[in-house]
Protein backbone atom coordinates (compact mmCIF):
# COMPACT_ATOMS: atom_id res chain seq x y z
CA UNK A 1 0.00 0.00 0.00
CA UNK A 2 2.48 2.68 0.80
CA UNK A 3 4.44 1.81 -2.26
CA UNK A 4 1.00 2.33 -3.81
CA UNK A 5 1.03 5.30 -2.20
CA UNK A 6 4.45 7.21 -2.82
CA UNK A 7 3.51 6.47 -6.68
CA UNK A 8 0.00 8.03 -6.02
CA UNK A 9 -1.54 5.38 -7.56
CA UNK A 10 -5.22 3.76 -6.21
CA UNK A 11 -5.53 -0.20 -5.72
CA UNK A 12 -7.77 0.20 -9.21
CA UNK A 13 -4.38 1.95 -11.01
CA UNK A 14 -2.78 -0.80 -13.62
CA UNK A 15 0.71 1.01 -12.61
CA UNK A 16 1.06 2.95 -15.66
CA UNK A 17 2.50 6.07 -15.60
CA UNK A 18 -0.52 9.35 -16.26
CA UNK A 19 1.41 11.47 -18.34
CA UNK A 20 0.59 13.19 -21.03
CA UNK A 21 3.08 13.49 -24.33
CA UNK A 22 4.07 17.11 -25.86
CA UNK A 23 1.83 16.07 -28.86
CA UNK A 24 -1.36 15.71 -27.06
CA UNK A 25 0.21 19.47 -25.31
CA UNK A 26 -2.30 22.49 -25.65
CA UNK A 27 0.47 24.43 -26.09
CA UNK A 28 4.50 24.90 -25.66
CA UNK A 29 3.83 26.91 -22.31
CA UNK A 30 2.56 24.09 -21.08
CA UNK A 31 4.82 21.79 -21.84
CA UNK A 32 7.60 23.54 -19.94
CA UNK A 33 5.07 24.27 -16.71
CA UNK A 34 4.47 20.10 -17.36
CA UNK A 35 8.11 19.86 -17.14
CA UNK A 36 8.58 21.92 -14.44
CA UNK A 37 5.92 20.39 -12.55
CA UNK A 38 7.71 16.83 -13.73
CA UNK A 39 10.72 17.66 -11.82
CA UNK A 40 8.30 19.39 -8.82
CA UNK A 41 6.14 16.06 -8.46
CA UNK A 42 9.79 13.96 -8.34
CA UNK A 43 11.42 15.75 -5.65
CA UNK A 44 7.87 16.08 -3.63
CA UNK A 45 7.88 12.28 -4.46
CA UNK A 46 10.98 11.70 -3.00
CA UNK A 47 10.38 13.81 0.30
CA UNK A 48 7.00 11.68 0.67
CA UNK A 49 9.13 8.74 -0.07
CA UNK A 50 11.25 10.12 2.62
CA UNK A 51 8.93 10.41 5.44
CA UNK A 52 7.20 7.41 4.67
CA UNK A 53 10.44 5.32 4.68
CA UNK A 54 11.94 7.08 7.60
CA UNK A 55 10.21 4.76 10.70
CA UNK A 56 11.31 1.74 8.58
CA UNK A 57 14.70 2.80 8.31
CA UNK A 58 15.50 3.45 12.00
CA UNK A 59 13.93 0.35 12.71
CA UNK A 60 16.37 -1.76 11.21
CA UNK A 61 18.83 0.72 11.77
CA UNK A 62 17.88 0.07 15.57
CA UNK A 63 17.56 -3.63 15.32
CA UNK A 64 21.26 -4.14 13.37
CA UNK A 65 22.74 -1.90 16.28
CA UNK A 66 20.80 -3.90 19.11
CA UNK A 67 22.23 -6.82 17.96
CA UNK A 68 25.83 -5.88 17.43
CA UNK A 69 25.60 -4.21 21.16
CA UNK A 70 24.26 -7.20 22.34
CA UNK A 71 27.11 -9.58 20.44
CA UNK A 72 29.62 -7.13 21.78
CA UNK A 73 28.84 -7.47 25.07
CA UNK A 74 28.45 -11.30 25.35
CA UNK A 75 31.48 -11.87 23.49
CA UNK A 76 33.39 -9.04 26.39
CA UNK A 77 31.69 -11.16 29.58
CA UNK A 78 32.73 -14.47 27.79
CA UNK A 79 36.47 -13.24 27.42
CA UNK A 80 35.97 -11.79 31.38
CA UNK A 81 34.57 -14.73 32.44
CA UNK A 82 37.35 -16.91 30.74
CA UNK A 83 40.30 -14.76 31.98
CA UNK A 84 38.71 -14.82 35.62
CA UNK A 85 38.35 -18.50 35.50
CA UNK A 86 42.42 -18.43 34.18
CA UNK A 87 43.02 -15.86 37.46
CA UNK A 88 41.26 -18.50 40.01
CA UNK A 89 43.76 -21.21 39.42
CA UNK A 90 46.68 -18.62 40.20
CA UNK A 91 44.22 -17.75 43.65
CA UNK A 92 41.96 -20.20 44.31
CA UNK A 93 44.06 -22.52 46.91
CA UNK A 94 46.12 -21.14 49.59
CA UNK A 95 49.47 -23.13 47.88
CA UNK A 96 48.71 -21.49 44.88
CA UNK A 97 49.00 -18.20 46.58
CA UNK A 98 52.11 -19.11 48.19
CA UNK A 99 53.75 -20.22 45.28
CA UNK A 100 52.93 -17.01 43.40
CA UNK A 101 54.10 -14.89 46.51
CA UNK A 102 57.33 -16.81 46.59
CA UNK A 103 57.85 -16.87 42.84
CA UNK A 104 57.53 -12.24 43.27
CA UNK A 105 59.82 -12.93 45.98
CA UNK A 106 62.22 -14.28 44.62
CA UNK A 107 62.14 -11.37 41.55
CA UNK A 108 60.54 -13.49 38.96
CA UNK A 109 57.55 -11.33 38.79
CA UNK A 110 54.17 -12.40 37.78
CA UNK A 111 53.26 -15.07 35.31
CA UNK A 112 52.68 -14.33 31.94
CA UNK A 113 49.87 -16.07 31.86
CA UNK A 114 47.93 -14.05 34.97
CA UNK A 115 49.41 -11.02 33.09
CA UNK A 116 47.52 -11.94 29.96
CA UNK A 117 44.77 -12.44 31.63
CA UNK A 118 44.39 -9.06 33.37
CA UNK A 119 45.29 -8.06 30.38
CA UNK A 120 42.30 -9.54 28.54
CA UNK A 121 39.86 -8.68 31.42
CA UNK A 122 41.23 -4.74 30.89
CA UNK A 123 40.36 -5.10 26.72
CA UNK A 124 37.25 -6.72 27.64
CA UNK A 125 36.03 -3.84 29.68
CA UNK A 126 37.11 -1.07 26.95
CA UNK A 127 35.27 -2.37 24.72
CA UNK A 128 32.44 -2.65 26.56
CA UNK A 129 32.97 1.18 27.86
CA UNK A 130 33.50 2.07 24.51
CA UNK A 131 30.32 0.44 23.08
CA UNK A 132 28.28 2.99 26.50
CA UNK A 133 30.43 5.75 25.26
CA UNK A 134 29.27 5.65 21.77
CA UNK A 135 25.86 5.16 22.75
CA UNK A 136 26.02 8.66 25.13
CA UNK A 137 27.56 10.30 22.55
CA UNK A 138 24.73 9.25 19.61
CA UNK A 139 22.17 10.00 22.42
CA UNK A 140 23.49 13.31 22.85
CA UNK A 141 24.09 14.40 19.50
CA UNK A 142 21.04 13.51 17.76
CA UNK A 143 19.41 16.40 16.64
CA UNK A 144 15.70 17.34 18.41
CA UNK A 145 13.52 16.24 15.94
CA UNK A 146 14.97 12.40 16.07
CA UNK A 147 13.33 11.86 19.57
CA UNK A 148 10.32 10.09 19.50
CA UNK A 149 6.91 11.74 20.40
CA UNK A 150 5.59 9.40 23.30
CA UNK A 151 8.98 9.27 24.99
CA UNK A 152 9.61 12.81 27.30
CA UNK A 153 12.40 14.87 27.10
CA UNK A 154 14.53 15.47 30.05
CA UNK A 155 12.59 18.33 32.16
CA UNK A 156 9.63 17.70 30.73
CA UNK A 157 6.64 17.86 33.40
CA UNK A 158 3.27 15.19 33.42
Amino acid sequence: EAAAELAGETPADDGAPKEESPVNSKSNAETNTAGETDEASTSELERRFESLSSPLKAHLLHLELTARAKATIRSALSAIRTAEHSLRSFTETSKARKALADRIECGFGLPQELSQCIARIAAAKDRVRGLVLGVEAAIRCRPSSAIPRDVPTEGARD
